[in-house]
């Protein structure tokens, strides 16, 4: 499916804009009605700096290993996770240090239609299929997993 919206939205665009360029994204008919963009912030521990990107999604690829239900998912989805040494290691703008810092992802702008992308692999074990039932509503409620000044 996913594969299939990225290949229409790149039809439906006029001829010489780039499929990724962000003029590409609000003229697409594939992205008006299931594109929407999340937020990602990256909170300083230290001085409470907050950094924020944004980036377009047609899809939302949820990890299902520790969920039961599609709500589940997108609660670990949207759920802070410690920056705090090694690789995950992040530079603060403001302090100029390395610092722990708490990365969360959020939905900024809710599609019109959400696609969901059930991950059913494990990267600890890529041959093996997660093969468990995932309950899901027919309406879901997306206002818990949106950006502050969204709800």
């Amino acid at each position: 499916m996913v594969n299939l919206l990225e290949s229409m939205h790149k039809c439906c665009l006029p001829s010489g804009v780039p499929s990724e360029s962000a003029s590409a994204y609000e003229k697409s008919l594939v992205h008006r009605i299931f594109g929407g963009r999340l937020r990602s912030q990256v909170k300083c521990t230290r001085c409470s700096h907050c950094s924020n990107t944004f980036d377009p999604f047609l899809d939302l690829s949820l990890d299902i290993g520790k969920a039961t239900t599609l709500v589940r998912a997108l609660q670990n989805f949207t759920e802070d996770e410690l920056l705090d040494g090694g690789q995950k290691q992040y530079q603060c703008e403001r302090c100029r240090q390395k610092v722990v810092a708490k990365k969360r992802f959020t939905i900024d702008r809710a599609p019109n239609v959400l696609t969901v992308h059930l991950k059913r692999f494990s990267p600890f074990r890529p041959r093996e299929k997660i093969d468990k039932k995932v309950d899901f509503q027919p309406v879901l409620d997306l206002k818990p997993f949106m950006s502050d000044s969204k709800v």
